[in-house]
């Protein structure tokens, strides 16, 4: 039944994201990461009543708050080197709510931004399981 569908309406390819884009999503990806490491610990720190085992969370979380710097610094760095990411970037972050850290992973893990129409980017944003608010959408 999908390849008569195919057949008949002979779909146009995926392009896929950019390398650009795939090396940023890599980067979030782990940024992303790192930071729920960073919450795990944070939770058992929080729990912890051994004053050794206190002092090997917090040193965990240190070593994890320069991982997190330095991923950031690499996306930084990849956003400098890539003018298209960059000015997308600055357009994102120049909407009220977007911040640094949505804007580059809605550049990292949605492609179709810049590309596709708004529906288009819609239905990729539900497929990626990425928060959405269909209330909102519905009445746009």
């Amino acid at each position: 039944m999908l390849a008569r569908l195919g057949a008949e309406r002979q779909p146009a390819p995926d392009p896929g994201l950019d390398p650009g884009r795939e090396e940023l999503r890599a980067l979030v990806q782990r940024r992303d990461q790192l930071k729920r490491m960073e919450t795990q610990e944070k939770n058992r720190l929080s729990a912890c009543t051994l004053p050794l085992v206190a002092r090997d969370i917090r040193a965990a979380l240190a070593g994890l708050a320069r991982r997190v710097a330095r991923i950031e610094a690499a996306i930084a760095g990849h956003l400098a080197a890539h003018p298209e990411l960059r000015a997308a970037d600055r357009l994102l972050r120049s909407i009220p709510g977007i911040g640094a850290v949505t804007a580059v992973t809605l550049l990292g893990h949605l492609g179709e931004l810049g590309r596709a129409s708004r529906r288009a980017v819609a239905n990729a944003v539900l497929r990626t399981g990425m928060p959405f608010d269909r209330t909102r959408a519905e009445t746009a």
